[in-house]
């Protein structure tokens, strides 16, 4: 379930940040000529105190 969007040169959360343990996952475009699918990073747990 996406939660929020960050951009690149934002050092915020755009989304409320609960307690407990979440993962975070980036998905990312490339400008490139053809249609390639995005790419995805490893899921990375943490936990919010």
């Amino acid at each position: 379930q996406l939660a929020g969007i960050t951009g690149e040169s934002t050092r915020q959360f755009m989304w409320p940040l609960a307690k407990g343990i979440h993962l975070a996952q980036a998905r990312i475009w490339q400008e490139t000529g053809d249609r390639a699918a995005p790419q995805e990073t490893p899921a990375v747990r943490f936990m919010v105190k």
